[in-house]
């Protein structure tokens, strides 16, 4: 383990764009296939509700192990919690661009679900392990550092509609998930370089986690304002535009809704 202290401020900022670009590269794929998944899966005779399952297995399996996050924190080296979820991801996402030679769509629906899953858990990994890293890259300023990092992310979440959209335009299905597996990948290479740093993360037993993450409060204030206002609000707003056929405008409504947040 390297003691923060002794990194260069240089290597620190080479870290801190690394870690930045990896977070972004993993939360592109969370809203990448919103702008044009439903209407591939309509030709394909799929009813929206295998659509949302779709889409859903994603952000279900990042909640729950980002409930797990602190607990993996404490065990592995944030370089095993880069590396590890970094490589499943791409290969899951380059995987899942080749689903579109299933015909059969109850095997299609097994497979895309199987695969939407390990990519939320691979995200939410490597989500924690990001802002554990940067927390202790820089641990006098993390109001600071978690605030970038929430804009990097959600900055990823208002770009991937966008991105999603133009490579289904030029190159179809297989190539809007083909890419960004590609790029996913590519990210490997400097998370190699990355030090293991030690955690300021301090050590939770589980019975003291079960009892935070279980608080009713806690609960109620999460699922209400990402299961409520971001999916809810966001898929309603989604079937208006694809509608009206303004589905090009679905990043806009992304960006708009996370503004604030960014502020």
């Amino acid at each position: 383990m390297f003691n923060v202290e002794s990194l260069p401020c240089l290597q620190r900022a080479l870290c801190f764009i690394t870690i930045s670009g990896v977070l972004f590269s993993a939360f592109v794929f969370y809203s990448l296939p919103g702008a044009f998944l439903p209407l591939y899966d309509k030709d394909r005779g799929l009813t929206s509700v295998w659509t949302g399952i779709l889409i859903g297995a994603g952000p279900l399996s990042y909640i729950f192990i980002c409930f797990m996050s602190a607990l993996l924190i404490n065990t592995f080296s944030n370089k095993k919690l880069f590396l590890t979820p970094t490589f499943l991801l791409g290969t899951a996402t380059i995987l899942f661009s080749l689903i579109d030679f299933i015909r059969n769509n109850v095997a299609y629906c097994v497979v895309g679900i199987s695969l939407r899953a390990v990519q939320g858990v691979c995200g939410g990994v490597i989500s924690a392990t990001s802002f554990a890293s940067l927390v202790s890259l820089y641990p006098g300023r993390v109001a600071t550092v978690t605030a970038l990092a929430e804009t990097v992310l959600n900055g990823a979440l208002a770009f991937g509609p966008f991105f999603g959209g133009v490579l289904y335009n030029v190159g179809g299905f297989r190539l809007a998930f083909a890419i960004p597996g590609i790029f996913i990948l590519l990210c490997l290479v400097p998370e190699f370089y990355l030090p293991q740093l030690t955690s300021n993360t301090p050590n939770v037993s589980l019975r003291q986690f079960l009892t935070v993450i279980f608080d009713p409060w806690i609960l109620f204030a999460g699922w209400h304002s990402s299961a409520c206002q971001v999916y809810w609000l966001t898929d309603t707003i989604r079937m208006f535009l694809w509608r009206y056929h303004l589905s090009s405008c679905l990043s806009r409504i992304y960006s708009w809704d996370l503004s604030p947040y960014y502020i």
